[in-house]
């Protein structure tokens, strides 16, 4: 499970980019992303990018933990972009940040970006039973969700929200 089975970036990179069209029927279960780090890197995601109209991928208790994104871009733990649709169901999500002294930062655990066609505002991007604990997003400009910053249509189903907060304007 999660406790044994790490992927540690070390600090050094970002774990995956998902863009090649993962269905519903590809799962992650049990894994923990720990450590990964973007640093002025597009699209941000410190630990994942899930990217594309046909990547659905679905996580099961999986544990996102001290990733980060620092200088530009968002989502401290994951990007999600370009229509892709992904689940996350009894994953836990702590200690993730963004960070950035230029310009406006966004989601420190989860950056959901905008929806880009009709169709993908149909789409709806789930966390069931999901934790999210101490991430945060700042800026000295300004910086939203703490925990998640969503643009798109997103449900929250007996999830848990604990010390996750923006700093700004300093």
């Amino acid at each position: 499970g999660a406790d044994s089975t790490i992927f540690n970036a070390e600090g050094k990179n970002r774990h995956f980019y998902f863009d090649d069209g993962q269905t519903e029927n590809t799962k992650i279960i049990g894994f923990t992303f720990f450590n990964g780090k973007e640093d002025d890197n597009w699209p941000g995601g410190g630990a994942l990018v899930i990217d594309g109209s046909s990547t659905k991928i679905a996580f099961e208790n999986c544990v996102f933990d001290s990733n980060r994104v620092v200088d530009n871009y968002d989502g401290g733990a994951i990007v999600i972009r370009n229509q892709a649709t992904p689940s996350f169901t009894a994953c836990t999500f702590k200690n993730n940040y963004v960070i950035g002294d230029d310009n406006s930062r966004y989601g420190g655990a989860v950056r959901i970006e905008s929806a880009n066609s009709e169709e993908d505002l149909k789409n709806t991007i789930n966390f069931t039973q999901t934790k999210f604990i101490s991430n945060y997003a700042r800026s000295k400009r300004n910086a939203y969700g703490g925990a998640v910053y969503a643009n798109r249509n997103t449900l929250f189903e007996n999830c848990l929200f604990v010390k996750n907060g923006v700093i700004s304007g300093y």
